[in-house]
């Protein structure tokens, strides 16, 4: 994916917070629509090898995107990706959740992969987390979209 791609998708998401925030106007955080947004698509580089630039480039977006939920109070989740990933979107939600401008906002989500060996340690670590920061956050579990191909990388790195 390139830089013109992540672009126009960052602005797909901005459109897509929009219309779901005019749709819930006066509706709780709790009764309205969300949005999930795949990091992998509004950055070329989403891979702990660019952990640098993933934060200098993929955070401000992320946190432009809360940003507009909030002022929308819809809720808006960090869409779960490739295994391999997580630790990078942990640090990206955690750097959210420490954000002044974003304290008290109760819209702030977590997708984890059910599938994975790990789901229970990760929603342990996001529950405490949030105690931690005295702060709210969402967790959403899912069946996990990645799994068939998990499977076969994970093979792969066998006969290999």
């Amino acid at each position: 994916m390139t830089q013109q791609d992540a672009d126009r998708y960052l602005q797909d998401y901005i459109l897509a917070i929009k219309a779901v925030g005019q749709e819930s106007a006066q509706r709780d955080i709790y009764q309205s629509n969300s949005i999930s947004v795949k990091l992998s698509a509004i950055h070329p580089r989403y891979s702990r090898a660019q952990y640098e630039r993933v934060m200098n480039e993929l955070y401000p977006r992320v946190k432009q995107l809360f940003l507009l939920a909030k002022q929308f109070n819809i809720s808006i989740n960090i869409d779960a990706e490739e295994a391999n990933r997580l630790e990078l979107s942990l640090d990206l939600i955690e750097k959210l959740i420490d954000e002044p401008e974003l304290q008290g906002y109760k819209g702030i989500g977590f997708v984890v992969q059910a599938y994975s060996k790990r789901a229970a340690k990760v929603i342990d670590y996001l529950i405490e987390l949030a105690r931690q920061k005295q702060s709210y956050l969402m967790i959403r579990l899912v069946k996990g979209a990645y799994w068939d191909s998990e499977i076969k990388w994970a093979q792969n790195r066998r006969i290999n």
